[in-house]
């Protein structure tokens, strides 16, 4: 009797600490051992039917560490035929996963690639509190403010537009009216007449140009070989000609091209304003 009782014992303590396939798991060792053919060669399945989690793994420490996971997956995940290290799958509608911390910073996620994607998915909703740093590789500082004004804006096609519009007192010192590409265009107002004449930084340029007044009749103006030491090309002088329009090209050996289209009035009143103004518009053609 007492031999029978002892090989029980024996018996009893072998099942106990045998791992492998079919044999319980032993805590605080490795399972099923560190021999490569005792390894586990069926899925190992703990379900539950309970209102709480079916599993818990939990641990004290103040170093963390409450489970791990490692596979050795390859490319894809489960689209591309290769099952990923951690699938959490929600048989029904609710969430199939949630991560929570009382820390500041809630997870990391690195690749060994570190201009892979962090995730993808084919969720097209907004992700609600997502602070994105980047959009499709630009930083914030790459895009336009809503109130901003882009560097561009005022160039379409390649072709820059300016608004040109001066106001001068009678008697005023001259006043640049426009300064683009090698020209530039003054405005004086001696005894309230508007002149206005154009001056080249470059030589060899070429000046075209007609007015039209309320005093003379359409006339044409400039000058075919427009050099830096020449007098300015007269646009508009409203001593003899009052108040009229005056049309223009102007273009450099190397370019760019200026064109403008400009109103220039004499003894112009706005408000408590008496003197010579120009308004119009010019297009910058690089």
């Amino acid at each position: 009797m007492v031999v029978a009782l002892l090989a029980l014992i024996v018996a009893a303590g072998g099942t106990a600490y045998a791992t492998g396939e079919g044999n319980p798991i032993l805590g605080g060792q490795r399972n099923p051992g560190s021999d490569p053919s005792t390894a586990l060669t069926k899925e190992t399945q703990i379900i539950a039917n309970l209102s709480g989690y079916g599993t818990r793994q939990s641990n004290k420490s103040k170093n963390g560490g409450g489970a791990i996971y490692g596979c050795r997956s390859g490319g894809g995940g489960t689209a591309g035929g290769n099952r990923p290290c951690i699938r959490a799958n929600n048989l029904s509608s609710g969430y199939a996963f949630e991560f929570a911390t009382t820390g500041a910073q809630g997870g990391l996620i690195t690749t060994g690639d570190a201009t892979g994607a962090p995730f993808t998915t084919n969720a097209t909703g907004v992700a609600t509190g997502l602070n994105a740093d980047r959009l499709d590789g630009k930083n914030a500082t790459d895009f336009l403010g809503a109130t901003d004004t882009a560097a561009n804006a005022k160039t379409v096609g390649g072709v820059k537009i300016l608004k040109v519009q001066t106001l001068l007192a009678t008697d005023a010192a001259a006043q640049t009216v426009l300064d683009e590409g090698a020209l530039k265009l003054t405005l004086t107002c001696a005894a309230g007449h508007p002149r206005l004449v154009a001056a080249t930084a470059t030589d060899n340029s070429l000046m075209r140009g007609s007015r039209v007044s309320v005093v003379n009749d359409a006339a044409v103006y400039g000058s075919s070989n427009f050099d830096v030491a020449d007098a300015p090309v007269v646009l508009f002088d409203g001593a003899v000609d009052g108040r009229g329009t005056t049309t223009f090209t102007y273009t450099t050996p190397a370019g760019p091209v200026v064109q403008g289209a400009l109103f220039v009035d004499d003894q112009a009143t706005y408000g408590n304003f008496a003197g010579c103004s120009v308004t119009g518009t010019a297009d910058v053609t690089s």
